[in-house]
């Protein structure tokens, strides 16, 4: 299956059945990477600090710094299983893998 990593920071605005909507933010701190260990998945809080992943809720603040598998894409969207939840964002925030 195809990696991709998923660039920038990214806003919850829907959560459907089968996948949460994500959509590109400004924000979050430079260095946020330096904060988060062990985990590929950062909540953000308004203020651009990390906070502890309590799952993907409307209005919660994502950053993302791994690799993830490739489910599908369309024309505008691609679909991303991150931690066993697919997940919907722009096309052109998504960066293939090499291997």
């Amino acid at each position: 299956m195809k990696k991709v990593k998923l660039i920038g920071k990214f806003k919850v605005t829907s959560v459907t059945d089968e996948f949460a909507i994500l959509e590109p933010v400004n924000g979050g701190t430079e260095d946020i990477q330096k904060e988060v260990q062990g985990s590929s998945i950062v909540e953000l809080n308004t203020d651009g600090t990390s906070k502890a992943f309590d799952g993907f809720s409307v209005g919660d603040f994502f950053q993302f710094t791994g690799e993830y598998d490739f489910v599908r894409e369309n024309e505008i969207f691609a679909k991303v299983n991150v931690e066993n939840q697919m997940v919907s964002v722009p096309l052109h925030k998504v960066q293939e893998v090499e291997e």
